[in-house]
C-alpha cells in the first residue's frame, strides 16, 4: 500500500497516470514510470514539475544500477517532462515552441507524449505542425490543403530571396509528416493528401576516407591509455561507435543501447541484437551481423551488461554532438552517416548487389540506400536494374528464348564473304 500512496499521492502524477491510461497504456507500465518520477522527486527534494533534465544522474549519483533501471528511469523523466509542457515555464524547458497555443496542439502533444513518442520526436512535431497553424492564422483544427501548399509557396519563396536553393526534401517531408501525423488524431481528413512529400531522389551521403577513420580509431587507442578515467572512458566509447557504425552499420542512436551480452556467436559468425532499433518499438529485436574484431572488442572493454554510453541521459542527439566534437577536436570532419556510407560502399563493392545492402542496411526503401552508394553505383546502378526487369520479364521456362537484353547474334560470315 505504501507503494500505490507514493504513486498516486501526488495530484499531478496522478492527472499524468490517468492520461497515460486513457491513451491504452498498460497499468503496470504507467504506475512504473510514475514511480520512477515520484522516486526521483523525493531523493532530489523538489516537486514532480521541478524535476531538472538531468535528474536521472543526479538520483543515481554515487550508487549503481542495472543499465535497464538507468534507462527505465529516463524514459520516465522524458515523459514526464512532455507532460508538464502544458506550463509556459515547463515548455521552454522541454523544447515545445513558445508561442504554441492552440488548445488541439497542446492536447496532441501530450497525447504523443502519453502514446510512448520520445521527447525529442514530440518536440519536432508539434514545431512543425505550429509553424503551419500560426501561418495559416486558422485553429488547427480546421487546416486545409490549401493552407499547406500556400505555406510550401511562401516559404520557398522566402528561401529564395535569402540566396537559398529553397526549401529542402527533408524539411518539407518532416513538415507533412508532423501534420499528417495530427490529421489522423483529431480525426480530419488529411491536409497533405495527394501532395508529393519528397522527391525519388535521395539523400546523398559522403563515406569517410579510410585513412581519416584509421586516425580516429587510433586516437581513440591513444586516449583509451589515459590516466584521466573520463577521458580514457569517453575515447572508449568513441572507439566502439567508430567499430560499430563503420564495420556493423549501426546507427548512431543503436549503439547507445549496446552491451556485450547481446552478441551471439553460431558457427563462425557473430552478431547482435538491436535493442528497440529505429522502426521496430513494436517488432522482435533484430540481429545484426558484425565483424569478429568489433565482438572481441566490446568484450574486452566492456562489461557484460555494461552499454557503451557514458552516460544515462544521452541519446540520439547528444551523442551525435559528442562524437562530432570529438572527432572534430581530432581534426577530422565527419559524421554518423558517413560512417554508415563507408559500410554500404563496403558492402556494395563486395557484392554488387543493391538488394542485400538495403537489408544489411535495414532501410525501408532503396532509394535510401541508393544515397549511402550513390557515389559506386552512379552506372552499376543502370545496368543492375535493367538486368533485373529484363530477367523478370523472360519467361524462366524456356530455356531457347534469347534474354530480351540481349539481342540475337548474327551469324559468322565465311572469311571469303568478309
Amino acid at each position: 500500500m505504501a507503494a500505490q500512496r507514493n504513486v498516486t499521492g501526488h495530484p499531478a502524477i496522478q492527472r499524468w497516470i490517468n492520461a497515460r491510461l486513457e491513451a491504452g497504456h498498460g497499468e503496470d507500465a504507467v504506475k512504473g514510470w510514475a514511480r520512477c518520477v515520484n522516486a526521483m522527486s523525493v531523493r532530489l527534494m523538489v516537486e514532480p514539475a521541478d524535476l531538472p533534465v538531468d535528474a536521472v544522474r543526479q538520483h543515481f549519483a554515487g550508487r549503481t544500477a542495472a543499465p535497464t533501471t538507468i534507462r527505465n528511469y529516463t524514459k520516465a523523466l522524458q515523459g514526464w517532462l512532455a507532460y508538464c509542457a502544458n506550463g509556459l515555464g515547463e515548455r521552454r524547458r522541454t523544447g515545445l515552441p513558445m508561442n504554441m497555443d492552440d488548445p488541439d496542439l497542446l492536447a496532441w502533444a501530450v497525447f504523443l507524449d502519453a502514446d510512448g513518442m520520445s521527447q525529442n520526436t514530440v518536440n519536432g512535431y508539434t514545431r512543425c505542425a505550429n509553424r503551419v497553424v500560426k501561418h495559416s492564422g486558422k485553429p488547427a483544427r480546421e487546416l486545409t490543403a490549401s493552407d499547406v501548399t500556400q505555406f510550401f509557396t511562401d516559404a520557398q519563396a522566402r528561401s529564395r530571396a535569402q540566396g537559398k536553393k529553397g526549401v529542402t526534401r527533408s524539411y518539407r517531408a518532416a513538415l507533412m509528416t508532423a501534420v499528417r501525423s495530427f490529421a489522423k488524431w483529431k480525426g480530419m481528413e488529411d491536409p497533405t493528401k495527394g501532395m508529393k512529400s519528397r522527391g525519388s531522389d535521395s539523400v546523398r551521403h559522403v563515406p569517410i576516407h579510410r585513412e581519416d577513420l584509421k586516425t580516429l580509431l587510433f586516437r581513440a587507442e591513444q586516449e583509451a591509455e589515459s590516466e584521466n578515467d573520463q577521458t580514457a572512458a569517453m575515447a572508449r566509447t568513441m572507439r566502439a561507435m567508430l567499430l560499430l557504425m563503420s564495420g556493423a552499420g549501426l546507427r548512431i542512436s543503436e549503439t547507445l543501447r549496446v552491451s556485450p551480452h547481446h552478441l551471439r556467436h553460431e558457427g563462425m559468425e557473430w552478431s547482435l541484437r538491436l535493442v528497440d532499433s529505429k522502426g521496430r518499438q513494436d517488432l522482435p529485436d533484430v540481429w545484426q551481423p558484425v565483424p569478429e574484431a568489433v565482438a572481441y572488442y566490446l568484450r574486452a572493454n566492456f562489461e557484460p551488461y555494461e552499454t557503451i554510453a557514458p552516460y544515462a541521459d544521452w541519446n540520439g542527439n547528444k551523442a551525435s554532438l559528442a562524437f562530432c566534437g570529438w572527432t572534430l577536436k581530432h581534426g577530422v570532419v565527419t559524421s554518423a552517416h558517413k560512417l554508415r556510407a563507408f559500410y554500404a560502399t563496403d558492402l556494395y563493392r563486395r557484392r554488387q548487389d543493391i538488394v542485400w545492402v538495403q537489408t544489411m542496411m535495414r532501410h525501408k526503401k532503396i532509394e535510401t540506400t541508393r544515397g549511402y552508394i550513390h557515389h559506386v553505383t552512379s552506372v552499376e546502378h543502370r545496368t543492375t536494374m535493367n538486368d533485373l526487369m529484363n530477367d523478370l520479364i523472360t519467361p524462366r521456362h524456356d530455356q531457347n528464348i534469347i534474354p530480351l537484353r540481349r539481342p540475337a547474334a548474327e551469324p559468322l560470315r565465311p572469311a571469303a564473304e568478309a
